[in-house]
């Protein structure tokens, strides 16, 4: 499901995306990237930095296609999977 609803917002999002938001996206990740000090963190806590950041990523992009329908199912679909992922780590 992933698959199909992301490729599809990352297709209206490279259509309808400007480059002010496109920037803004490349500060926010610069940010991030900055913030993780992932050698200094214990695994599990590294994962779950990571999972949370690339959560953040996809919601963007799924955003910036432009329709509040599809992002709202892909941030189901993402809540989806962290409940299953942290079904299985527990």
């Amino acid at each position: 499901m992933r698959l199909l609803l992301e490729g599809e917002a990352a297709a209206l999002a490279a259509e309808r995306i400007t480059e002010p938001d496109v920037q803004q996206i490349i500060q926010e990740l610069e940010t991030h990237l900055k913030e993780l000090d992932l050698q200094g963190m214990k695994t599990a806590e590294a994962q779950k930095v990571t999972f949370e950041q690339n959560t953040h990523f996809h919601l963007v992009v799924a955003r910036a296609s432009g329709s509040g329908r599809l992002a709202d199912l892909i941030e189901k679909t993402l809540q989806d999977v962290k409940r299953v992922t942290s079904y299985f780590e527990s």
